[in-house]
C-alpha cells in the first residue's frame, strides 16, 4: 500500500494497479491487495471477470462513465444514519442512487458470474423510489447548511411554497396594497412602511387626512401626518413575520423525512454500495491490464511457481521511458526449491 522508504503512495503495487474511479472502490482494492484469495475457485472467478472486461473495451469505458458519476454511497448513508449528514449528502445519494440502472443495464451484457450477481443490488426496487423521491425534493444545488432552509424545490408541499412566497415575495405585496390603496383613496403619496415598534402601517401626509377611509385604525400621530393600520395589514403582518420561523421549521421535518427514508433502506443501500466498489476494483485490474499488457496466469492446485517473461509491475513503472527486461522463473518443490534458511 506504500513505500517502505517513505511510507509513498506512488511507487507502491497500490499506486500502480489503483485505477479506480470511487473511492469505495480504492479501499475495496486496497482490501484485496492485503488479503490475496487462497481458492482456485474464487480466484478464478474474479479472472474471468476481469478478463471479460479486458476484451469488452469500449462497454468498459461506459461502466466508467456510471461510475464517475456515483458517490460515496456507503459513507452518505453512514453520516445520514448517524444524523451527520445534510441536505447535500441527500442530494449526492439521490444523484448517485440515479447512476445506478446505467451500471446495471452495463453489467447485463456481461456472463461473468461475478460480475452478473452484481445486478441484483443495484436493481433493489427500492432504490429508484428512493432516488426520485429525493430528485423531487431537493433543489439542484441545496446549501451547505441545514439550518438556514431552502433546499426543498418548490412544488414539493404546497403549504411549504406558500410560506416561502410569503418570506421572499412580501414587497411584491406591500407595492400591490399601497398601489390599489392610493387608487381607491385618490391619496397619491400613500406610503406603506415598517418599523419594529409598530409593524406595518399606511403613512398619510395631515394634507391627505380627509381622505382617509373610516375602516382605517390610527395608529400614530406624527409631525407631518397619521398612520393607520388595516384588517388586511394587520393579518398579512402576522403572516410574513412568522413565513419565514415557520418555512425553516417546516423544512428541517421535511429533511427528517427524508433522512428516515435513507435509513429505512440502509440495507439496501449497504448492498449497493458493496456491488459498485466490486465492480469499480475489478475495472481497475481490468483497466491497468489493458494499458499495460497484463495477462491472466493460470492459477491451479499445484506447487509449481512458473513465469515466462515475468514483469515486476512497481519496478517497470519506476522505470519510466526505459524498457524493462522481461524475466523467466520456475520455482517447484523437487528441483527448483527456493529456502530461508
Amino acid at each position: 500500500l506504500k513505500t517502505l522508504k517513505d511510507g509513498a503512495r506512488g511507487g507502491s503495487l497500490l499506486g500502480v494497479l489503483d485505477r479506480t474511479a470511487t473511492s469505495p472502490g480504492a479501499r475495496k482494492l486496497a482490501r484485496w491487495l492485503t488479503a490475496p484469495l487462497c481458492d482456485v475457485q474464487t480466484i478464478a472467478a474474479r479472472h474471468d471477470a476481469v478478463g471479460e472486461l479486458v476484451q469488452r473495451g469500449a462497454l468498459r469505458e461506459t461502466l466508467l462513465g456510471a461510475l464517475k458519476e456515483v458517490a460515496d454511497i456507503e459513507r452518505l448513508c453512514g453520516r445520514l444514519s448517524l444524523a451527520s449528514g445534510g441536505p447535500r449528502d441527500l442530494d449526492a445519494l439521490g444523484r448517485s442512487l440515479a447512476a445506478l440502472p446505467k451500471l446495471a443495464s452495463g453489467l447485463k451484457q456481461l456472463s461473468a458470474s461475478l460480475l452478473h450477481v452484481l445486478v441484483t443490488p443495484l436493481t433493489d426496487p427500492a432504490l429508484p423510489e428512493l432516488a426520485a423521491t429525493l430528485a423531487r425534493a431537493l433543489v439542484d444545488e441545496p446549501p451547505a447548511v441545514q439550518a438556514d432552509g431552502g433546499f426543498i424545490k418548490k412544488g414539493y408541499l404546497p403549504e411549504l411554497d406558500t410560506l416561502i412566497e410569503l418570506s421572499t415575495s412580501g414587497k411584491d405585496y406591500l407595492l400591490k396594497l399601497e398601489a390599489r390603496e392610493k387608487e381607491r383613496t385618490g391619496i397619491s403619496s400613500l406610503k406603506v412602511r415598517y418599523n419594529k415598534v409598530f409593524g406595518y402601517y399606511l403613512e398619510v401626509t395631515k394634507a391627505n387626512l380627509s381622505h382617509v377611509p373610516k375602516e382605517w385604525i390610527r395608529k400614530q400621530t406624527t409631525a407631518n401626518g397619521e398612520r393607520y393600520v388595516t384588517e388586511e395589514l394587520k393579518i398579512y403582518e402576522e403572516k410574513v413575520l412568522t413565513a419565514d420561523e415557520q418555512r425553516i421549521a417546516l423544512e428541517q421535518r421535511l429533511f427528517e423525512e427524508l433522512r428516515a427514508l435513507v435509513v429505512g433502506r440502509a440495507r439496501a443501500l449497504r448492498a449497493a454500495a458493496e456491488a459498485v466498489a466490486t465492480l469499480d476494483a475489478l475495472m481497475s485490474f481490468a483497466r491497468v491490464s489493458s494499458e499495460r499488457g497484463y495477462v491472466r496466469p493460470l492459477i491451479d492446485e499445484s506447487s509449481v511457481l512458473e513465469i515466462e517473461g515475468g514483469r515486476h509491475p512497481v519496478v517497470e513503472q519506476s522505470l519510466g521511458g526505459d524498457s524493462f527486461i522481461p524475466n523467466d522463473v520456475r520455482v517447484d518443490r523437487e528441483d527448483a526449491q527456493v529456502l530461508i534458511i
